[in-house]
């Protein structure tokens, strides 16, 4: 008897193996970020950055510090890929040799210089015969001593007492051992609203208000262009949401900063998010580091000019390069 099955078998095992190939074939590739940052009100874009990416293909792994050194460490170690910091440590890190690139701006202000219960400032001049909190190397103490400079007021001549947290600088107040402090936020608002001190002339006119940028190591842009861009679409969204609605960026920052509402939106007042690079900030603030020698070698123009690269923030915001530079 002739048998007729063999063609439908034969079509049936056919179609199972094509099942199977379908069904174990590669899935999509995902790159997966490592990305630092602080927890501090300035970041909050950085933070909702994970709520704003649509790219499928990209995960963020973030990884939150308490100091910014840590973060550095782990930049330089090669721990992360890219990481939100202050303009400063950009620089440290040219300084040391660490091949990293700006692509994007963070934040900008958050900065207070706070003056504690009792004690009275005048003007600038004051500040000479006065103990000041600082962290040693930071933001803040760069903007205080580019503002001294401002007003004629000699550095030396100002007694410093060094801090590495905000916290401590607020106890330092209570307890009298210094009489002002220049703090970030939300700390900063949380010592002005509990009574503990007040707060002297904003130091942005006499300093700089770019606070924050994302560094990216520069082996892994060149390797991974599409998902930078990807993460900057997101960034420059959330600094967009968050600018529009503070109440959401109150809500948002109280997650990983748990202070009152009314702390963080008096933090927010003094902060801002956007994805703005001040790249003409930069030689001021290299300028001081090398002066106080927190950088062995004395940064020019052209040292950042190679390691910054705004085309794919440009092509993630369609905006130029003037408009994301702020000239």
């Amino acid at each position: 008897m002739k048998r007729t099955y063999t063609p439908l078998l034969g079509a049936g095992v056919l179609a199972f193996l094509l099942l199977g190939q379908t069904a174990t074939a590669d899935p999509m590739p995902i790159t997966t970020i490592r990305v630092g940052w602080i927890g501090d009100t300035h970041f909050t874009d950085v933070y909702v950055m994970s709520q704003t990416m649509t790219d499928p293909k990209v995960k963020l792994e973030m990884n939150k510090f308490q100091l910014s050194q840590d973060e550095l460490n782990a930049v330089a170690g090669n721990s992360l890929d890219m990481a939100a910091m202050g303009y400063i440590f950009f620089l440290k890190l040219l300084d040391k040799g660490v091949d990293v690139t700006a692509v994007s701006g963070v934040s900008e202000r958050g900065t207070r210089l706070m003056v504690r219960k009792g004690v009275s400032v005048k003007d600038w001049s004051d500040f000479s015969h006065l103990k000041v909190g600082v962290a040693r190397g930071s933001t803040q103490d760069l903007q205080f001593q580019s503002c001294l400079k401002e007003h004629g007021v000699d550095v030396k001549s100002v007694q410093t007492t060094a801090f590495t947290n905000a916290v401590d600088m607020t106890i330092g107040l209570q307890q009298g051992s210094v009489d002002a402090a220049v703090m970030w936020e939300p700390q900063a608002s949380q010592a002005l609203l509990n009574g503990v001190a007040s707060e002297f002339e904003p130091v942005y006119p006499c300093a700089w208000s770019s606070n924050a940028m994302l560094v990216v190591r520069t082996e892994f842009l060149k390797q991974n262009r599409a998902a930078v861009t990807a993460i900057l679409s997101s960034l420059s969204a959330a600094a967009t949401k968050l600018s529009g609605d503070p109440d959401l960026w109150i809500t948002e920052a109280r997650k990983f900063a748990p202070l009152s509402a009314e702390i963080q939106g008096k933090a927010i007042t003094n902060s801002g998010q956007s994805v703005v690079l001040h790249t003409k900030d930069l030689p001021k603030m290299a300028g001081i580091m090398f002066a106080n020698s927190y950088l062995q070698h004395e940064l020019k123009p052209e040292d950042f000019a190679a390691h910054i690269d705004l085309s794919p923030l440009e092509a993630a915001t369609g905006k130029s390069n003037a408009e994301l530079t702020g000239n």
